[in-house]
């Protein structure tokens, strides 16, 4: 189990390497362990968030795209 965690850890962070994202570590209070996605839309685009969190270490990374796909 500990090396499933381990290779959503690695997804997660090759996807904000891809994505050129912001990348945030933080620690947590408690136990957790999952991962979630989640988008906003804006006028200016999307904003997205993908957080996985591994016991006591929450990873988050968020990157925005631009409307309608333009860069």
């Amino acid at each position: 189990m500990i090396y499933t965690l381990f290779v959503l850890i690695a997804i997660v962070l090759i996807i904000g390497h891809i994505k050129k994202a912001e990348i945030q570590i933080a620690p947590i209070f408690g136990i957790m362990v999952g991962i979630l996605y989640s988008y906003n839309d804006f006028e200016d685009g999307k904003e997205h968030w993908i957080q996985c969190c591994v016991f006591f270490v929450s990873i988050t990374v968020i990157w925005n795209d631009p409307p309608n796909g333009l860069k």
